[in-house]
């Protein structure tokens, strides 16, 4: 049977910082299936390659969602200040979620400068860690 790689690429891209475990069983593969796809990227150039474009698209992807939040989110406080219709823990909470995505943004920002934003020439995400692979990739 011939890889799919355009899938498998995809599955490596979303073990990113992700438990491998969870990334195998949202597509009914096993955490020795992401071996394989990673031992694969780590021989095969053309298919490390594809692993990093999803990832950079997923990125971002994750990024265009975060500030279509932000925005939603601060104009929905706006709003709910200057009718005072919510209660103060009710604008409190909106604005505790707002205040999260916001920090991941400055935190995503701030890791993009460190790395230098650039990863090409990356190696493909590490293999599942710990004895169950249950470990996110990644962070070793």
């Amino acid at each position: 049977m011939r890889l799919d790689e355009e899938r498998a690429a995809q599955i490596l891209a979303e073990c990113v910082g992700a438990k491998p475990s969870a990334v195998a069983a949202r597509y009914g593969i096993t955490v020795q299936t992401l071996r394989n796809y990673r031992e694969r990227a780590s021989t095969d150039a053309a298919f490390a390659a594809l692993v990093e474009k999803k990832r950079v698209l997923i990125e971002t992807q994750w990024a265009e969602e975060a500030v279509k939040f932000l925005r939603s989110g601060l104009r929905k406080l706006d709003e709910l200040v200057g009718k005072a219709e919510l209660s103060p823990g009710v604008i409190r909470e909106i604005a505790g979620a707002v205040k999260v995505v916001g920090e991941l943004q400055i935190v995503r920002s701030a890791l993009g400068q460190h790395t230098g934003g650039n990863r090409q020439g990356s190696t493909p995400p590490a293999a599942p860690g710990g004895a169950d692979g249950d470990e996110p990739s990644g962070v070793h």
